[in-house]
């Protein structure tokens, strides 16, 4: 069974959405026996699709409409846009008999509404991105993309995005990430000897301003900083003194082993992350998490399990350290609730199935 993957991004770097396709894939491989295969112009996609021996074909049509400038580009384009990439579907669906596809970007899901007519097999879009930002609302392809949806099985992974196309007429699936608990359990923590090691904050993502890594940073000048990530400021965080940048390796079990470094991890994103699956592994691992209200996963945490802060508030986020260090009873504790809570609700899955019940389902539009 082949599935098609498609991906066309404003911006191609490593971060939770491509992990969380990457795993689900590989899994749904292991677990059904499925052949991904990927077209569009994401770097990180063509790069990981090729080291696992997937199937890849690059194809240049458009960004994903989110700035001025790419939405004027994609006005007057489109028509040729949609041509190349419908041509390429078609030409991969003759080579690999394609069973479903999967689509990331917006692009695609309001431009080839002839294309879902015709494709007589079942269509998954997952939203990953906030559905109730300016370029969604002002979109002026809005209005296709509302069209076209009824072709597909549309998902989120928070109930606000659900609301937020509800009101304009999209009927959308929830399923919330989930990671693996097994593996994550499998891996030994090293203990650290508080004596001599350092204290370490930690957190996760694309370097970029929106994640809010100087929030971080400026509450923690005793103290080393942990980032795991790839992006822009990398070179702007290397010239803190306090800031370690450690590689965002796509070997999970690496991963891990440089997330469980940390002594408490800080979730500071200053605009609305839909989910949040960083924040999720960190619990997994039992590390203190300290976390703002930006995150999707917060609406089903509660305070005994995770420290909820307001880190663009420096003092109030000093405050928290400080808290999570002379309480370490407390801490533990709250760890051992948020690990028990998010075993039960997040393990990968039930997530799995249901992405699989739904690639292998057509979508009723009568």
């Amino acid at each position: 069974m082949n599935i098609l993957i498609t991906r066309f991004p404003y911006q191609s770097a490593l971060g939770g959405e491509e992990m969380h396709t990457l795993h689900l894939f590989e899994d749904l491989q292991k677990t059904y026996n499925i052949q991904p295969v990927f077209l569009g112009s994401c770097k990180v996609f063509l790069k990981e699709f090729q080291k696992r021996g997937w199937k890849s074909y690059k194809l240049s049509a458009g960004k994903m409409t989110v700035t001025p400038k790419e939405m004027i580009k994609n006005i007057l384009l489109f028509p040729w846009y949609k041509y190349k990439i419908m041509k390429k579907i078609q030409e991969i669906e003759n080579t690999h008999s394609i069973s479903a596809i999967y689509i990331h970007s917006f692009n695609e899901k309001a431009w080839l509404g002839s294309f879902f007519e015709k494709f007589q097999k079942p269509i998954v879009w997952v939203e990953h991105q906030e559905l109730g930002r300016r370029w969604f609302e002002s979109n002026p392809f809005r209005s296709l993309y509302v069209k076209n949806s009824r072709y597909a099985h549309v998902i989120c992974n928070n109930d606000k995005d659900i609301q937020c196309l509800k009101k304009i007429g999209v009927e959308a699936h929830k399923i919330e990430n989930s990671i693996d608990f097994d593996l994550i359990d499998s891996i030994t923590r090293q203990k650290k000897d508080p004596n001599t090691a350092p204290f370490t904050i930690g957190c996760t993502g694309r370097l970029v301003p929106d994640k809010g890594f100087l929030d971080i940073v400026n509450a923690n000048k005793q103290h080393t900083v942990h980032i795991i990530g790839e992006g822009e400021m990398k070179e702007t965080l290397k010239t803190y003194p306090n800031i370690e940048i450690l590689p965002f390796s796509t070997n999970y079990p690496q991963y891990l082993e440089n997330l469980q470094k940390f002594d408490i991890y800080i979730a500071a994103s200053r605009v609305y992350e839909t989910f949040g699956v960083a924040p999720l592994e960190a619990i997994a691992c039992k590390i203190p998490v300290i976390i703002n209200h930006n995150y999707g996963i917060g609406q089903h945490l509660t305070e005994e399990m995770v420290y909820f802060c307001e880190t663009s508030n420096t003092e109030a986020l000093q405050k928290t350290i400080e808290q999570i260090i002379n309480n370490p009873r407390e801490t533990q504790e709250k760890s051992e609730k948020a690990y028990a809570f998010a075993k039960e609700r997040w393990d990968k899955t039930n997530m799995n199935t249901q992405y699989w019940k739904l690639l292998n389902t057509k979508k009723d539009i009568s």
